[in-house]
């Protein structure tokens, strides 16, 4: 294991999918949020954060998955918005699903994610290197 300070894992796990977090023609911005508190679901203002033309990281997501394309779509997000799930980025059994946002929860339930695992949300998830660093599997 090699530790890399300042290196987090949006970043390290969109670069092993080939992902750019931001594109000039996709997204200007990356906004990090969290699903999960210490008490349960998080109060982020999802309809904020869906009027923006950004790419959205959730970490601790997997739980929550439906419930957050489900707040982002209520406020504003297509559901063909692309989307993916990278599991266990990095480690030998890293997986990543490519999928949309209407598609987000169904396709943690389909390959039974269990973490951890970020997802990312918004154009540039559909912008991944023509030749993959990891098979990409897509649902729906």
């Amino acid at each position: 294991v090699e530790v890399v300070p300042g290196v987090t894992a949006a970043t390290a796990a969109a670069a092993r999918a080939g992902i750019p977090l931001t594109h000039r023609s996709a997204a200007q911005a990356v906004t990090l949020v969290t699903a999960q508190g210490r008490d349960g679901p998080t109060a982020i203002d999802w309809g904020a954060l869906a009027r923006l033309k950004q790419t959205i990281v959730v970490y601790m997501g997997v739980s929550e998955a439906g419930n957050v394309a489900r707040n982002l779509m209520a406020g504003g997000l297509a559901a063909a918005t692309p989307a993916a799930i990278i599991e266990n980025a990095t480690r030998p059994n890293e997986r990543t699903v490519r999928t949309t946002l209407g598609r987000l929860g169904a396709a943690v339930a389909a390959y039974v994610i269990v973490g951890p695992a970020v997802l990312v949300i918004g154009q540039v998830a559909g912008l991944a290197a023509a030749v993959d660093p990891v098979p990409l599997r897509a649902v729906g």
